[in-house]
């Protein structure tokens, strides 16, 4: 069965590759954002996995347990420590941060930055909340502070199977992972794919998952793209079935107009052959009428008086 893709840059495809195997999985997703737009986790809830979502903004928070009644969600920034903190809110994008430094960026770029105050929880205590559930995936987006959430994971018996991060300064295609990476290396878990955005680790207790990645996502994935997604691909493919649409609108406008048009001709054309059949019928009248004179005695009796005329008028 076809697999619908809604993630921004096709990581629920690859996720899904190694995964389709597992039923009723589990995963956690940090920084889920919205629930649909963009979500690596909506594929995986139409297959019947379930999960737990991690989301600071009380916006995206709302929209989540709207969408998703059946999960848990918990509003709070992942990192190392447990207090309340600043948290930088860029309204309607995927882009608030808890660090200071990632917001002045973006607001130096024009973007609106609202300051609110959020929860700051340990990743231990998410494994704790989850407790003896196998985790299938865990996907850390947080904008800046990937070293903070994975310092937060001390020794654990909690071992996703894979762990997706986030590895590019925010909005750039500058590489981040140096900070954080030896973390993910020292606890167990290998690296294994990079997609341009994000980098994939495989635990090394599943190391028959690693088959699965090198490769991008292809035809052999049988995907959909939902087009939902805030990608140039699904953005392309939702303005070129914008530009079809408009074109059979107006085709449709068209037709509708040439049907009037000829309608219009065919009550002119019935009009015509109206007027003609009137004329054949009064013609045909005269004919009749003509006949009788023609057939008539006075018409007889007349002929020699006809013919004189018809001569006297020769030779006048």
């Amino acid at each position: 069965m076809m697999f619908l893709s809604y993630a921004q840059n096709f990581e629920d495809v690859i996720l899904w590759r190694a995964l389709k195997h597992v039923e009723n999985g589990f995963y956690i997703d940090i920084g889920a954002q919205d629930p649909v737009i963009d979500s690596v986790s909506r594929g995986f809830y139409e297959k019947g996995w379930r999960g737990l979502h991690v989301e600071p903004t009380e916006t995206y928070a709302a929209k989540l347990r709207d969408n998703r009644p059946d999960e848990e969600v918990v509003q709070a920034a992942i990192g190392n420590g447990q207090r309340e903190i600043s948290f930088f809110e860029i309204p309607e994008t995927g882009l608030s941060t808890g660090e200071l430094a990632v917001a002045e960026l973006h607001r130096n770029n024009g973007a609106k930055i609202v300051e609110t105050t959020v929860l700051l929880m340990p990743l231990n205590e998410l494994f704790e909340r989850v407790g003896s559930r196998e985790i299938h995936w865990l996907k850390i987006d947080v904008e800046g502070m990937e070293q903070s959430v994975l310092e937060s994971w001390p020794p654990s018996s909690a071992r996703p199977w894979i762990v997706v991060v986030e590895s590019t300064e925010p909005n750039s295609q500058i590489p981040s992972h140096e900070r954080w990476e030896p973390i993910l290396l020292s606890i167990g878990y290998e690296f294994v794919h990079f997609d341009g955005l994000s980098r994939y680790y495989v635990s090394l207790e599943r190391q028959g998952l690693k088959k699965a990645f090198g490769v991008g996502p292809n035809i052999f994935d049988n995907f959909a793209i939902s087009g939902t997604a805030q990608t140039t691909v699904a953005a392309a493919v939702n303005k070129r079935a914008e530009d079809l649409q408009n074109d059979r609108n107006n085709l449709i406008g068209l037709l509708d107009q040439q049907a009037i048009e000829i309608s219009n001709l065919n009550i002119s054309a019935s009009k015509s052959e109206s007027r003609i059949t009137e004329l054949e019928n009064i013609l045909a009248a005269k004919e009749v009428e003509l006949t009788k004179i023609y057939m008539s005695w006075s018409w007889k009796m007349t002929y020699p008086y006809r013919r004189f005329m018809r001569l006297f008028r020769r030779y006048k």
